[in-house]
């Protein structure tokens, strides 16, 4: 497994599928319309039904480059599973908060209740908190100092819940927010097997033994800490043999690849589309640093998508 931060440039650019030659390697690394890494630069797709899955299950795009934004400059040329959550007494020390964390925001019912996303910009030594400024379906949540307001955040390792109220909304030299000390912490429990709807390129290969490349794209619909759902063309393999799985996710701002075996538990065709099947997958040999970045990325898209 690799932790990576790649350079995404300053904005995406949309491919179509006449920039991208099957068997031929990529000049640049491909990624979703989210940001999660499809391939690699130097990768190369083994055949044209799979830059056609890419196209269909996927918006790929590349980072911008300084000729992209010359010639714009000239003119034109995945619903998260119910989790019902426990929680427990904690303290503010039991949880720290890092830059980049995310947060998800709720005030209070009565008031204007609505759930917003947020980042942490720095935590001080005593606990007050620098936020960047809430954002709810796309708009800003205006936030007034005073205002008491109810967070969920993901440490790292464990899910909190807490209260904290508004000191000051700061509009210079940028917008932000400075939050008193937590209070009422609680220690949210979560289900060892909560699964997220995903949209996930994964890389694959049948056989019991790995023979060194992945020869097949598929796509990750749903995944947890067990094992994933995942589309792909063709009923190439059945119940009880193994699937080889190469693919990424994102968590803190790092792309982390993850490569393990897979039994596949079942496999069933796609309603709508009878050349896709649908394979149940249950990880193998997942090792403790793989295991935990998956829980990480499970736990942080569960917070983002919670309503």
């Amino acid at each position: 497994m690799e932790f990576k931060r790649l350079d995404r440039g300053h904005a995406l650019q949309p491919l179509m599928p006449g920039e991208v030659l099957p068997q031929t390697k990529l000049e640049w690394p491909i990624f979703d319309v989210d940001g999660t890494l499809i391939a690699e630069r130097g990768q190369m797709l083994p055949s044209r039904e799979d830059r056609d899955f890419m196209f269909i299950h996927f918006e790929p795009h590349r980072s911008k480059t300084e000729a992209d934004a010359a010639l714009a400059l000239e003119g034109p040329a995945g619903t998260t599973q119910a989790v019902s959550p426990a929680t427990q007494n904690a303290t503010p020390a039991d949880f720290s908060l890092q830059t980049g964390h995310m947060l998800r925001i709720k005030t209070p019912k009565g008031i204007r209740e609505s759930h917003a996303l947020s980042r942490v910009i720095g935590q001080t030594a005593n606990l007050t908190t620098f936020i960047s400024p809430p954002v709810v379906d796309g708009k800003p949540l205006r936030l007034l100092a005073g205002e008491e307001i109810q967070i969920m955040a993901f440490s790292g390792k464990s899910i909190f819940e807490f209260h904290c109220r508004v000191e000051t909304v700061c509009m210079a030299p940028f917008e932000y927010l400075i939050l008193s000390k937590p209070f009422d912490v609680r220690r949210v429990k979560l289900r060892r097997t909560v699964r997220v709807t995903t949209r996930i390129a994964c890389w694959l290969s049948a056989g019991e033994r790995f023979h060194g490349t992945y020869d097949m794209l598929g796509a990750v619909r749903d995944i947890s800490v067990l094992g994933a759902s995942l589309s792909a063309r063709g009923s190439f393999a059945q119940a009880g043999s193994r699937l080889h799985l190469r693919f990424s996710v994102r968590t803190q701002d790092y792309d982390i690849e993850i490569r393990t075996p897979s039994v596949i538990r079942s496999v069933a065709p796609v309603v709508d589309n009878p050349n896709l099947f649908l394979y149940g997958l249950e990880f193998e040999s997942l090792a403790p640093v793989e295991h935990l970045a998956l829980q990480c990325f499970v736990n942080e898209h569960s917070l983002s998508t919670a309503r």
